[in-house]
């Protein structure tokens, strides 16, 4: 076989071409590698345990995001627990079970009557100490009693759980022992007042009995003095601001404590629109709406201790309260006068006082339930 001087030539080609040939298989080779590879991940048929996902399984649960350090915790939506809570105080139950008895709206409601609150041992027939207004706060919880301010017992509006009797109390004289602070300069703020209430002191009482039980709202009303505010004149703004951030009641009982059957008509229009002007002007537009006689002492001049206005700010005492010595009947009761509403003194039980608490009524009531006044659904 003839061979030309060529063929080298011709057999190194064809070596070429077979290596392109190679090459170009190999290539394809793996693009369809790749390609397979690229169809597989989004196969829908392949295991799930193959498709990583960021998403949790159907029914997990789905930890919340966690809260940054420097976000205030959240606060309730009721604008009186939003205030508790800010206050740094226990807000009020949501729901609260109902109570034991059976309902009774036409049975008889006491009104409470405090003066004194100190351990000095003096004036004992107008004085409670605070160990014993403490035992009273326990004695009334303990059988179902729940407290409503003086004004909503006028307005029949029954703030407290189905099963439960309404208990009004209230604080004649604005004196020191029922809202104190600890030694110091006034506070500055409502916060800083609540951290310094006077623990023995009817207000720091009532705060810390509401932080032991919830559901004992802070309620109470305070017949005031204002010539007198609580026994320090530089702390009664603030004092009258923290009563109403409270939630207590304010109520009227004159600029001096005047005896209204001994004054004249011009002297009652100031005794009444004085007080409710410094009121006012610690509380901006505060109204006071009830009244307690001072000595219980009816008024000589009634229209005038019912509304007036003095130096341009008008008053209304829309109930008066007595001095003794028994339960009211509640409104709706055609024997319910909201201008003759008695009230209960509260005295050591040692003075064995007919007509007071806790010697006669919290008895009476324990012996006979069929005549308290049980809050219906």
């Amino acid at each position: 076989m003839n061979s030309s001087p060529f063929s080298f030539v011709e057999k190194d080609k064809r070596s070429k071409g077979d290596d392109r040939v190679r090459a170009s298989v190999l290539w394809a080779a793996l693009w369809l590698l790749v390609l397979g590879g690229l169809v597989a991940c989004g196969n829908p048929a392949l295991p799930a345990a193959t498709l990583p996902s960021d998403n949790p399984p159907v029914g997990a649960e789905v930890p919340s995001a966690p809260q940054k350090e420097d976000e205030p915790p959240s606060l309730p939506p009721d604008p009186e627990n939003r205030r508790l809570v800010e206050l740094g105080l226990r807000p009020y139950p949501e729901e609260v079970e109902k109570g034991p008895l059976p309902a009774n709206e036409k049975g008889r409601i006491m009104v409470l009557m405090y003066h004194r609150i100190t351990d000095d041992g003096k004036d004992q027939r107008w004085t409670r100490t605070p160990d014993d207004f403490r035992k009273d706060l326990e004695a009334l919880y303990e059988r179902g009693y729940r407290p409503i301010n003086a004004s909503q017992l006028v307005d029949g509006d029954w703030d407290v759980p189905p099963g439960y009797t309404p208990v009004v109390l209230t604080f004649d004289d604005s004196t020191p022992g029922q809202l104190a602070f600890t030694p110091g300069d006034p506070p500055q703020s409502l916060e800083e007042a609540v951290a310094r209430l006077d623990p023995h002191s009817a207000v720091g009482i009532l705060v810390a009995f509401h932080q032991e039980h919830p559901d004992w709202k802070l309620r109470a009303t305070f017949f005031v003095n204002g010539n007198a505010l609580f026994g320090v004149p530089e702390e009664g703004t603030i004092k009258l601001q923290l009563l109403d951030a409270l939630g207590f009641e304010i109520g009227n009982h004159t600029f001096s404590h005047a005896s209204l059957k001994s004054i004249s008509a011009e002297a009652t229009v100031k005794e009444m629109g004085l007080n409710q002007k410094v009121v006012q002007e610690a509380v901006p537009g505060y109204r006071m709406r009830t009244l307690a006689l001072p000595y219980g002492i009816w008024p000589r001049h009634l229209d005038e201790a019912i509304a007036g206005t003095y130096e341009g700010v008008p008053y209304r005492n829309e109930a008066f309260f007595l001095v003794g010595s028994h339960p009211t009947v509640p409104p709706g009761d055609p024997r319910f006068d909201p201008y003759r509403i008695p009230r209960i003194q509260v005295v050591d039980e040692s003075l064995k006082l007919d007509t007071t608490f806790p010697y006669t009524w919290l008895t009476y009531f324990d012996k006979h339930p069929e005549e308290r006044f049980v809050k219906g659904e």
